[in-house]
């Protein structure tokens, strides 16, 4: 599918503009801020809620210009920002080699300046955010894709609150889905308990589940999912036998 394709809720999945971030940021933390993610990882987001937005913008500036990311957007009619998806492809392959070769030569000198912001904005101000949990997260969740090909992995996917709901978030996962399927290449992302339905209704399977459950917080059970292109069906996840899935033992592709 075109990156200016229509798709059939009638929306333009096109590229993110630099321009954009700041209303992208709101927008992801207004389609987020009451869910079970930000309550674990951003528990005092309403006490500094400018921190808050500070916070993600610098999370979305620098995955703008990370090697291996596409960052798009959903445009409805209006012309108006209705939703967000941030794509990273991993492990080496002929898409990855072109998502990084593309890579503008603002990286060299951005990047540096937010790994210093990032520092700053951790050790300095924080009054928002468990790093912790983030660290403990991301290693609990890149555990269960160790073993995969070469894959695309869906951080974010949002949609503004009063557009949910029209099939938006859908249309900017078949983009994502379309390049996967012509590149033969897997789909892996976290989701949470509530979006989960959707995105089984779109082809992934749960396979594994992160527990960041909290001795203060309670419980947080995050489905680890996994989509397979048609050359790989049936041969990274398998039925457990009690009505789920679990991963293939790791195999030559």
């Amino acid at each position: 599918m075109s990156i200016n394709s229509k798709v059939n809720c009638d929306v333009n999945i096109r590229f993110l503009r630099r321009e954009e971030l700041s209303d992208v940021a709101r927008l992801f933390n207004d389609a987020f801020g009451e869910g079970e993610f930000h309550a674990r990882f951003m528990p005092n987001r309403h006490a500094y809620p400018h921190e808050y937005l500070n916070f993600t913008l610098h999370r979305f500036r620098t995955r703008f210009v990370q090697p291996g990311v596409r960052m798009v957007v959903a445009e409805n009619a209006e012309g108006q920002v209705v939703g967000h998806a941030t794509w990273i492809v991993e492990g080496e392959s002929s898409l990855a080699a072109r998502w990084r070769q593309a890579t503008s030569w603002w990286w060299t000198l951005e990047w540096p300046l937010l790994k210093l912001e990032d520092w700053y904005l951790k050790y300095v101000i924080n009054h928002c955010v468990d790093y912790a949990a983030i660290v403990k997260f991301r290693k609990l969740a890149n555990e269960n894709f160790e073993g995969l090909p070469p894959h695309l992995h869906l951080m974010i996917l949002a949609v503004a609150p009063s557009q949910q709901g029209k099939g938006i978030g859908k249309a900017m996962l078949r983009w994502g889905l379309d390049i996967a399927e012509e590149e033969q290449m897997p789909v892996v992302l976290e989701s949470s308990q509530l979006a989960r339905p959707i995105y089984e209704s779109m082809g992934f399977k749960t396979y594994k589940t992160v527990d960041m459950n909290h001795e203060i917080d309670g419980e947080l059970k995050v489905p680890v999912m996994l989509w397979e292109p048609t050359s790989l069906a049936g041969k990274l996840v398998e039925e457990d036998g009690q009505g789920g899935w679990r991963r293939q033992p790791q195999t030559e592709i």
